[in-house]
């Protein structure tokens, strides 16, 4: 099973669209920003379904407490949380609250780069670093470059420090996905070899699945679970 963990999709429409196409490349979960979905943290699909779909929220803030209040409000409410790379103080507690899924890269301002410190605190709690593939896509010539470039050094940055880095389509339209081996053959070119990414998108997956085993009304806390069962004849 793979996922795609950053579909930008606005409308139910484009989301049956992006279905669609998923179901076709072989991508078996999809994590959209969509608003229009009714209940945002639970599985849009049904138990027929190939493509199963969950939501995304992306943090936005200069401040440690703006993202605390932000992680507060939305982490039972969507199965992705992410936040940009941006002002160290923030992004640094970001990568360090195993609530945040991913550190995104959203622009290449050398202000906004992974540092290396930050990439051990996203290591420690099994935060990702994610690279969408659009910028790649829609660009050509030198701006195509800048953004190699900066990519190669930010997962180089990552993987020193054992920071796990996963590539996301980030597709504002449904031919803008790529299939699992599609995005293999970009890792490549991205200093990632296929069986890396072959494994991110595995990793992908089972954190989307491990999230949102969470929103079960019994889950408490990492091991700790209400159990709810028949009564035994001694408590009769």
């Amino acid at each position: 099973m793979t996922a795609d963990l950053n579909v930008r999709a606005k409308t139910l429409q484009q989301v049956s669209e992006f279905k669609a196409l998923a179901e076709a490349l072989g991508i078996e979960i999809i994590v959209t920003c969509c608003d229009e979905l009714a209940h945002p943290s639970q599985d849009q699909g049904s138990d027929k379904a190939t493509v199963r779909v969950f939501t995304r929220r992306d943090l936005h803030g200069r401040t440690v407490n703006a993202l605390k209040t932000q992680t507060n409000q939305f982490r039972r409410r969507n199965a992705i949380l992410a936040v940009p790379l941006g002002a160290t103080s923030a992004t640094n507690w970001a990568a360090e609250d195993p609530r945040v899924d991913l550190l995104t890269v959203t622009n290449l301002d050398r202000k906004a780069q992974l540092k290396r410190s930050t990439a051990r605190f996203a290591a420690s709690s099994d935060t990702a670093l994610e690279i969408p593939i659009r910028p790649l896509i829609r660009t050509v010539g030198l701006d195509r470059s800048r953004y190699l470039k900066a990519y190669r050094e930010t997962i180089e940055t990552a993987l020193t420090a054992e920071m796990q880095v996963v590539l996301s389509s980030s597709a504002a339209d449904a031919y803008e996905l790529r299939s699992p081996a599609g995005l293999c053959y970009i890792g490549t070119v991205l200093g990632l070899d296929r069986k890396y990414v072959k494994d991110s998108l595995e990793w992908a997956k089972r954190r989307v699945l491990r999230n949102v085993d969470r929103f079960r009304p019994e889950f408490i806390a990492p091991g700790v679970e209400i159990v709810r069962g028949r009564p035994s004849d001694e408590d009769v």
